[in-house]
């Protein structure tokens, strides 16, 4: 028989890993997210959009410096349309990081398109907390990750945007992860 928590001693809750994701697409909050990440020791994988990835190139070098991913956020539907614009990201990587990314988060295309592109190497991303549309306060944000987080157990793959508010919230949101003793990862490719 397993032991009877004492009165007043709570009962051992299950270990839980956040992976969070940052999708940036032109927010202008990246550097305060960086900010509150290196701070605090998380790691996190930053999904950018072709087009983004310039405007970037300074934050994309302190993202790769910190230990951080980077990954492509595409918009396409139909496989021809994401091969373009991952070929175009790609490139731009290369040429402003000399950095090579197999990880994707397809916006709008099916599974058909996940599928075609896992065969071909590719790890695509998928958030079980999509948080990128929520514009609520950050004390709001936060309190509703946590008890999202209070009801899970193992791990959970959150994705937030690259809004300044989302700095506010990793601001309220980090220190209390860490009392609840809840981890985080960098989501490593194989783990999607």
């Amino acid at each position: 028989p397993s032991p009877t928590p004492s009165p007043g001693e709570e009962p051992e809750r299950a270990q839980l890993t956040v992976y969070f994701a940052f999708q940036c697409t032109g927010g202008g909050g990246v550097t305060q997210i960086l900010d509150q990440l290196d701070g605090a020791g998380v790691k996190a994988l930053f999904l950018f959009r072709s087009e983004e990835l310039e405007a970037n190139e300074e934050n994309l070098r302190r993202i790769v410096g910190s230990g951080h991913a980077v990954g492509l956020s595409v918009e396409g539907t139909t496989l021809s349309q994401v091969e373009e614009q991952l070929d175009q990201g790609e490139a731009l990587l290369d040429r402003l990081v000399r950095l090579k990314t197999h990880t994707v988060y397809l916006e709008k295309a099916g599974r058909d398109v996940s599928s075609a592109l896992s065969e071909e190497g590719w790890a695509c991303w998928s958030p079980q907390l999509d948080q990128t549309v929520d514009t609520r306060s950050a004390a709001t944000r936060s309190n509703a990750l946590m008890n999202s987080f209070d009801s899970r157990t193992g791990s959970v793959r959150v994705m937030l945007d690259d809004r300044p508010g989302t700095a506010d919230l990793l601001d309220r949101l980090l220190p209390r992860m860490e009392r609840e003793n809840y981890r985080t990862r960098l989501a490593l490719e194989t783990w999607f």
